[in-house]
């Protein structure tokens, strides 16, 4: 006698991705996961055919001047050496990085190695805030857009999760706040 074996596909959409919504039944439970979250430099590499680094300089860094915001310290090949010449500076302009030890004492640190969709940008207040201007402003989408990326995401439950599109919202006191650590 022969098994039979059922197959089901599960389809993660960017959207569960960009919700944290994706390491169960996609869209019900909000985990978040930064790993998962970098899955999406696959889709964008494939929709685009550049890096996420490469449209992260050309579509935000450029366009907004942010002349003192550069991928962290890399070791990896998403930037080749064309690209790494656009940030003269910034590096050895950054503070040196301290951390607490378990004795209460103050060690020299290091700084996280890397870029990715997930994290691993250095910048200043000056540079963030221009940012922040930039999607207040809906510079980088339209209107209805910002409202899907800011408003909490609905489960397939039909819950309200705590993050929306690559952000935390909370309501408080008749106020959204957006946030990420």
């Amino acid at each position: 006698a022969q098994k039979q074996v059922k197959c089901f596909f599960i389809s993660i959409r960017v959207k569960h991705l960009l919700s944290h919504t994706s390491q169960y039944k996609p869209g019900e439970v909000f985990r978040y996961s930064g790993a998962r979250f970098g899955y999406l430099e696959e889709v964008i590499k494939d929709a685009t055919g550049k890096s996420f680094g490469e449209l992260f300089i050309e579509r935000i860094i450029i366009p907004l001047s942010l002349i003192n915001t550069a991928p962290s310290l890399w070791t990896d090949s998403t930037f080749h050496p064309e690209t790494t010449n656009l940030f003269p500076g910034v590096h050895q302009r950054l503070a040196k990085p301290y951390r607490l030890r378990q004795n209460n004492k103050i060690a020299k640190s290091e700084y996280i190695m890397g870029f990715m969709v997930a994290g691993g940008l250095v910048t200043t207040v000056h540079d963030m805030a221009g940012y922040n201007i930039a999607l207040d402003t809906n510079f980088f989408f339209d209107e209805l857009t910002s409202k899907r990326i800011y408003s909490p995401f609905i489960s397939t439950k039909g819950d309200s999760l705590p993050y929306g599109l690559g952000w935390f919202v909370q309501d408080s006191y008749n106020l959204r706040i957006l946030w990420h650590y």
